[in-house]
């Protein structure tokens, strides 16, 4: 019995959009695999074997400090993430306390802050291993941001948003001639925020647009007695027991991102500090160029590529590490994998310029391997210290901070 011709003409049309829906797909696996000249120039040098074994061993016997590059303590008080009935003069830092906010309480504790004057506000109990020790469980409070902090008496209030804030979507369907991707490489600054929001779609996500419509609420409110400031850590922030970056996959034993990337990182610590400094640029008597805007911060030198990361938790963990690695063109990867290059080149001018003269202190080498030190200590049942070890080791001393969770 003889085939039908249209089921014939069906079959080919069908075979035909398999064979072309394939081909696009290993276009679009190729194109995502590729480093642009773009990210090149920005991240020209690899981390070598001997680069990253040498640094491991010098941040094992000679931690980070960020100490001598604190800004001086002040006759304040702090609430950290949440709102308090305070009317003295208070700061008001709005960030994740499990990575940004908790290394700006131990940071304080270690300028000389007393306990007396910090308050931790949180959906949660404080659980870190580096402040159980510093905090006490309070009420349940429930609380909004600016307007709560202000009612309190607050005079300074930073809010941590996200350099992805910058970020558009990357087009990765392109024509069989053209060889890169349209946004698959961006330079992330603050210019954004110069211009009317942008539409749904030229965010990454509904998170990002999200942390814009914050910063612009944030930058409404400052004034001369509420003086308010945002910062925009970039791009992935890592330096704790929880982050997603680096130390997921040194709890996992697997990879976290496209290895062929080429992103700037920010340590907790660095970000931290550039609170503490857009703090102490807000509490001058004159009213700074920055207030109220968003500055980028992230860690100094040129941005990793995440196989050069791969490579250092692979060579010093001392648990196993697996390279397994999905295609690229997994469609949760679309709008969070290009190439960014942070430029934080304003939160860097001196303040009479229009920055907080913002200079972090560790790269992100040698974060990443102070961190891996921290893990294998923490793997072989040692006391920590390297994470942090300069204000956790003197900070889990101190006793009285107060905790105080957040209802939804």
């Amino acid at each position: 019995m003889a085939i039908p011709l249209i089921l014939v003409a069906s079959a080919i049309a069908i075979a035909i959009a398999i064979a072309i829906a394939t081909a696009c797909l290993y276009r679009i696996n190729l194109a995502m695999k590729v480093v642009p000249e773009a990210a090149r120039k920005a991240s020209p040098c690899r981390w070598t074997r001997q680069e990253i074994r040498d640094t491991y061993s010098r941040v094992k016997q000679s931690p980070i400090l960020f100490a001598k590059h604190l800004p001086p303590r002040l006759d304040r008080r702090y609430i950290v993430v949440g709102g308090s009935d305070l009317n003295q003069s208070l700061s008001y830092m709005n960030g994740a306390l499990g990575l940004v906010g908790g290394v700006i309480v131990l940071q304080l504790r270690q300028r000389g802050q007393s306990p007396d004057s910090i308050r931790i506000l949180d959906f949660q109990q404080l659980n870190r291993r580096d402040m159980v020790s510093t905090a006490a469980g309070c009420d349940f409070v429930k609380t909004d941001i600016t307007s709560a902090a202000s009612a309190a008496g607050a005079n300074v209030f930073i809010a941590t948003s996200s350099s992805s804030v910058s970020v558009v979507p990357a087009n990765y369907w392109i024509w069989p001639w053209q060889t890169e991707s349209k946004n698959y490489v961006q330079i992330i600054n603050e210019l954004d925020f110069d211009a009317p929001i942008r539409a749904n779609d030229l965010f990454f996500s509904n998170y990002a647009r999200s942390k814009a419509v914050a910063e612009r609420l944030v930058y409404g409110n400052n004034q001369h007695g509420f003086r308010t400031g945002v910062l925009r850590p970039g791009n992935g922030l890592y330096g704790q027991k929880s982050d997603p970056c680096i130390d997921l996959s040194l709890r996992t034993g697997g990879v976290t991102w496209m290895p062929n990337v080429v992103q700037n990182l920010g340590s907790s610590r660095n970000i931290a500090l550039a609170h503490l400094q857009f703090e102490a640029a807000l509490a001058q008597k004159k009213m700074p160029l920055a207030a109220g805007k968003p500055l980028i911060v992230t860690d100094p030198g040129p941005p990793p590529s995440h196989q050069d990361i791969y490579n250092a938790l692979i060579d010093l963990s001392e648990s196993p590490i697996t390279l397994s690695l999905p295609p690229p063109s997994t469609a949760s990867r679309f709008n969070v994998c290009m190439h960014t290059v942070i430029d934080d080149s304003k939160a860097r001018r001196s303040i009479k310029d229009g920055g907080i003269a913002y200079r972090g202190v560790c790269t992100t080498l040698d974060g990443v391997c102070e961190q891996v030190v921290d893990r294998n200590r923490y793997d072989a049942g040692k006391p920590e210290g390297t994470n942090g070890n300069s204000i956790t080791d003197k900070a889990a001393k101190m006793a009285g901070l107060g905790s105080v969770p957040v209802a939804a």
